[in-house]
């Protein structure tokens, strides 16, 4: 069986309906990733209405990515 790598939990039968084999993690782990990717994309399209990323957004946007042990380049391919 396969383990998630990010709670190092072993996924279970069922749990492999939900397993993302691309990711390797399971299936709450992979919900809750794709919510942090969600929350880093509702924040950058806040940032640019005005059209400036200035310095100060751009560095929140990265402690956000920090916060939530996102991949840097991961997070803004997402948005």
């Amino acid at each position: 069986m396969p383990v998630c790598i990010r709670c190092n939990s072993q996924v279970s039968v069922l749990g492999l309906l939900n397993f993302n084999r691309l990711t390797e993690r399971c299936g709450k782990c992979e919900k809750e990733v794709r919510s942090y990717y969600d929350y880093f994309r509702r924040i950058f399209n806040e940032f640019c209405r005005d059209g400036i990323l200035s310095p100060e957004e751009w560095s929140q946007l990265q402690g956000i990515a920090r916060k939530y042990q996102l991949d840097w380049q991961g997070a803004l391919g997402y948005v």
